[in-house]
């Protein structure tokens, strides 16, 4: 469903560089030839697919048979993609405060390895045994400096502007202040999510 309404997006166009090009993943741990949607996967999903994709020892893997709840919808949906996608973390920690079931911690900004936000950064979140992770929450982190508002990780940052830019753009939405970001899909979420002017197809 992605490959065909995100066509625009698509990052590899036929006998042509663009700017993903070399974030291109030649092959799949875990997506052989043979797969009903190799395709549609190895022409879309890069390595900058982050919170998407997870590499091991044993190469990268995108667990292409995991059933989705939303936060693994809100991983895998290429909003990075969309024309004006930078907002600032103070934009995003705005949106997403007004969902009740989106964990979210603020501290002081700091380097500390000894900081608040080091403990989580350790929670599970940068795990490098390729273990699926697609529809886990951790908390998103965010650091204040002074009266400027930062990402104090990775994971914070993309999925963060990812739910952010969901909810800006009506594209998936929170619900009376709540994201259920647990709910799985079902046939009428993925119509309610991908039914919109917004798209094209």
């Amino acid at each position: 469903m992605i490959y065909r309404l995100f066509d625009r997006y698509r990052p590899y166009k036929a006998n042509q560089k663009t700017d993903y090009s070399d974030y291109r993943i030649e092959r799949f741990a875990d997506v052989p030839k043979n797969h009903w949607a190799y395709t549609e996967i190895s022409s879309i999903v890069t390595r900058d697919w982050w919170n998407a994709v997870r590499y091991s020892s044993n190469g990268y893997f995108f667990y292409p048979d995991t059933k989705l709840n939303r936060i693994g919808a809100a991983k895998i949906l290429p909003v990075f993609m969309l024309e004006n996608q930078d907002i600032p973390a103070a934009e995003v920690l705005q949106i997403l405060s007004g969902m009740r079931d989106i964990p979210i911690i603020l501290n002081q900004y700091s380097l500390d390895p000894n900081s608040p936000e080091a403990f989580f950064k350790q929670d599970g979140r940068y795990n490098e045994a390729g273990r699926d992770q697609t529809n886990i929450l951790y908390p998103l982190l965010f650091g204040q400096n002074g009266d400027e508002i930062l990402f104090t990780d990775d994971y914070s940052g993309i999925l963060g502007t990812n739910l952010a830019l969901l909810q800006k753009t009506g594209i998936m939405t929170a619900w009376n202040g709540k994201f259920e970001g647990g709910d799985m899909l079902t046939r009428s979420k993925k119509l309610s999510l991908f039914c919109t002017d917004f798209i094209p197809i």
